[in-house]
Formats: C-alpha cells, sequence, structure tokens
C-alpha cells in the first residue's frame, strides 16, 4: 500500500538513529584504549534482545526493521569484544625506541614527572 511508505520509512529511520547510537561509545572507547565504565550486563540483554527482534523481524518479513537491528546487534556485539579485548588482554605497554620523541605528559627523561605549569589548571571534580 502507498499509505505504508512513510511509515516503512520511520521505521527504518528509527532502526538506522537507534544503531549508530552506539558509534559515539564505539569512537570513545577506541580513542581511550578503556572500557571500565560500560557493562556486560548491559550488553548482553541488549544483544539477547536485539536476537529475538531479529527472529521476530525475519519470520514476518519486516526488513525496514531487520537491517537497522542487525546493524545495532553488530556495534553492541563490537563494543563487546573491545570491552573483553581491553579488560581481559591490555595492550602492553611498547618498548622504547632509541631516539623516539618524549610524549607529552610523559617523564621529562630524568624520572621526574612534568610540571603542569598552566595558569588554568583545577583539580580534576574540584567543584565536587
Amino acid at each position: 500500500m502507498a499509505s505504508d511508505v512513510p511509515y516503512n520509512l520511520m521505521g527504518a529511520s528509527g532502526g538506522l538513529i537507534v544503531a549508530f547510537a552506539f558509534v559515539p561509545q564505539l569512537a570513545r572507547v577506541i580513542r581511550r584504549k578503556q572500557s571500565a565504565d560500560i557493562s556486560y550486563a548491559h550488553l548482553m540483554v541488549f544483544v539477547g534482545g536485539l536476537v529475538m527482534f531479529l527472529a521476530y523481524y525475519g519470520y514476518y518479513e519486516l526488513w525496514e526493521v531487520f537491517f537497522p537491528a542487525l546493524l545495532s546487534m553488530s556495534f553492541a556485539i563490537l563494543l563487546l569484544a573491545l570491552k573483553i579485548r581491553l579488560e581481559e588482554f591490555p595492550l602492553r605497554p611498547r618498548a622504547a625506541v632509541p631516539g623516539a620523541s618524549v610524549v607529552v605528559g610523559d617523564t621529562s627523561g630524568d624520572g621526574e614527572r612534568m610540571a603542569n605549569t598552566s595558569s588554568d589548571a583545577q583539580p580534576l571534580m574540584s567543584s565536587w
């Protein structure tokens, strides 16, 4: 039916928006290489629910929401895999390469921490 087109578009669009809601979290985990604030239970329950949704959507051939849900499940599984990788198999620091430049915030070379001389330096959570 022609009158179904707007609703099919809304279903597909809403599914894509929900699926891409994982992208900022994925980017943050990849950028920071840290995932302690992500819950295993949430991801497992979410993926379990999506498996049931996918079975339902596939059975009734609701492809407008099936494929966005599949994309959402892919992002959730990727986030779960990153969490497992970062927490269970943490990255080891690389060996120092002779002649490599010093990273900002690293030691000054003599074992002492470089001082923050910024005039606007504030302690974390000072307003709490």
